[in-house]
């Protein structure tokens, strides 16, 4: 029970304001050779254009090596990373199945409905008791050895990573788009680490990370390794000092963090979709949209008209910046 509890527990404190439906019953169709029946998912949680499907695994991984007891070794995968991940594609092949579908309790009562037309990015994510490292972070690259997830992204993560996300982020905008780029590295045949969270140093090293692989030109697998490091050293700081607070940030420029700090209190619809375009762009577009919005507030302060900004090149973005003692009429 604890261990289904604590990784919904992580996500709330994550999103703030998703919608989390616990323990989901269902109607489908639990294999192919049998009819419907009701089938349970642990966790439901939606948060503006993000659906995840939480499937929790609280058994322990074996304990032999796999030179001495393969069979072993593959069973633990299989029943750690594979089998949640096989009830995650049943409950999204039920919310495919219709323009929306319902959501029940332990008891078989309505508790909500949900359509997949509402949702951008979609996770199934299988949480473990057991911090299974380089295996969960290489969960797509696992089909040689007998595991295969398939191609649906899933997102293989203990509860201890979790736990570690819940403390180093602040900004429920920023845990989405970093959560964004880490799907798009499920699916990087170019990205291979020794742990969940070097993908979390790739992204605060190098944001949409998948592109700075792409840019060496390699078809081969990259082992990016050592990425994890700064939080190792966050950690063991901590654990001398608990007051020590968290220094890992992506570098950004500050006015593009009051932007995005401000789009995560608003609380409105197009705000993720917003925040995750401007936190896209690389440094040197983070840099000249925000020196161009400082130039835009001191024109306007200076004619007292609106006076909107527009880029062009790779990125094309056209914005208005609202100024208070700027004229509004005809505008």
């Amino acid at each position: 029970d604890i261990s289904e509890q604590l990784p919904l527990k992580y996500f709330k404190k994550l999103l703030p304001d998703a919608k989390i439906y616990k323990s989901v019953y269902y109607r489908w169709y639990p294999n192919k050779s049998s009819g419907k029946q009701w089938c349970e998912a642990d966790g439901i949680l939606t948060y503006e254009g993000h659906l995840f499907v939480v499937e929790v695994k609280a058994g322990a991984f074996t304990y032999t090596s796999p030179a001495n007891d393969f069979p072993a070794y593959i069973e633990s995968l299989k029943n750690l990373l594979f089998k949640p991940s096989e009830q995650g594609k049943r409950f999204l092949d039920y919310l495919e199945s219709n323009e929306s579908v319902v959501l029940y309790d332990i008891d078989h009562k309505e508790i909500g409905t949900i359509s997949k037309d509402d949702f951008e990015h979609i996770q199934i994510c299988a949480v473990t008791l057991d911090p299974l490292t380089e295996l969960a972070s290489q969960a797509q690259h696992l089909k040689n050895i007998g595991v295969d997830v398939g191609e649906r992204p899933v997102w293989a993560i203990s509860i201890d990573d979790l736990r570690v996300y819940s403390d180093i982020f602040d900004n429920p905008l920023i845990f989405l788009h970093f959560v964004e780029q880490r799907m798009r590295a499920f699916r990087s045949s170019l990205i291979k680490t020794e742990d969940e969270l070097d993908h979390l140093g790739l992204y605060l090293k190098h944001n949409v990370y998948t592109q700075y692989v792409k840019d060496f030109n390699t078809d081969r697998p990259i082992m990016w390794h050592g990425y994890r490091q700064k939080i190792d050293n966050f950690f063991t700081e901590k654990l001398h000092d608990p007051a020590t607070e968290c220094p890992l940030r992506q570098k950004m420029p500050l006015r593009l963090r009051e932007i995005v700090d401000f789009l995560s209190k608003c609380n409105k619809m197009g705000c993720r979709k917003l925040s995750s375009l401007l936190l896209d762009f690389g440094g040197t577009w983070r840099k000249n949209i925000t020196s161009g919005i400082d130039a835009v507030l001191l024109q306007q302060k200076q004619s007292g008209r609106p006076n909107p900004l527009s880029t062009y090149g790779d990125i094309k973005i056209s914005l208005f910046c609202w100024q208070e003692g700027v004229l509004e009429r005809d505008y």
